[in-house]
């Protein structure tokens, strides 16, 4: 319970360590995508001095874009090219008007290089880089089942691994307590047992020695020694009882003897008195 107590705690803390952690990785991952479409978009703006004013009207500017952040498609996180006010220029894939404008509400209201926002596929997370002179601005984003995919991915190892840590202390602890059991517990109830035995009177009990260490078997052999000394002094108590029948039958023999020889001589004493009576008349 004390293991428990102490472990507890410290497994919620090193979750939230994990979490944090996980989650600057993914922030950090969003923010590199981000800075290398932002840089591959400068070089393009760069060969394009009027990007940005005239974007609507260079194909060749928004093929070469396209096929740029086209690139994305390919991965779990999507880039998305959007102008100062936040309006999408070139995705990476399809997008719905409303992602469309929830990005230019993330573009214009982020206050951190990394968030979260919501789309019409649910919370994601995002990252900004501004390119061509800040008037674009890139943002890459990605579902947040995606971005916590991995820290749920160790956090369910975290927990087999935690479990398995307390099956094996639990089996650690019962084996310790079964050889507790067997060295100390076991052997002093059957002490116990035998005390109480001798104290109802069996003298006929036997104490087996106990192989230990410790004051179990100094007790087993106390045990021993008291009932040893016990049975020695019941058969001396027994001896002198016979002894002392002996000597009390050969006593009332003798009484009996001389009440006997009392009554002969008290006879014998009347006789005489008779016959000195009938002598004197």
């Amino acid at each position: 319970v004390a293991a428990l107590i102490i472990l507890v705690p410290l497994g919620m803390l090193a979750n939230r360590g994990l979490a944090r952690s996980l989650r600057h990785q993914t922030d950090s991952r969003l923010q590199t995508v981000a800075l290398r479409y932002a840089a591959l978009a400068q070089v393009v703006a760069s060969a394009h001095p009027q990007a940005g004013a005239e974007f609507s009207n260079d194909s060749t500017l928004r093929s070469t874009l396209q096929g740029i952040f086209a690139t994305a498609s390919v991965s779990e996180i999507a880039v998305e090219l959007t102008d100062s006010a936040g309006h999408a220029l070139v995705a990476s894939r399809g997008t719905a008007d409303a992602d469309l404008q929830a990005f230019a509400t993330a573009v214009k209201t982020a206050a951190d290089s990394a968030f979260t926002f919501a789309t019409s596929r649910g919370a994601e997370r995002g990252a900004l880089a501004p390119t061509n002179i800040g008037r674009w601005t890139v943002l890459a984003h990605e579902s947040m089942a995606d971005a916590d995919a991995t820290y749920m991915q160790v956090h369910r190892a975290l927990e087999v691994i935690g479990v398995a840590l307390l099956l094996i202390r639990v089996g650690v602890g019962f084996a310790v307590d079964r050889l507790v059991n067997a060295r100390s517990r076991r052997p002093a109830m059957e002490l116990a047992a035998l005390a109480e035995a001798v104290a109802d009177g069996n003298l006929t009990v036997r104490v087996n020695p106990v192989e230990s260490t410790d004051e179990i078997e100094r007790l087993s052999r106390a045990l021993g020694t008291m009932v040893a000394e016990l049975r020695r002094l019941a058969r001396a108590l027994g001896a002198s009882a016979g002894e002392t029948a002996t000597m009390s039958g050969q006593i009332t023999a003798s009484s009996e003897q001389m009440s006997a020889s009392a009554a002969q001589i008290a006879q014998t004493a009347s006789d005489l008195s008779g016959q000195s009576a009938t002598m004197a008349a």
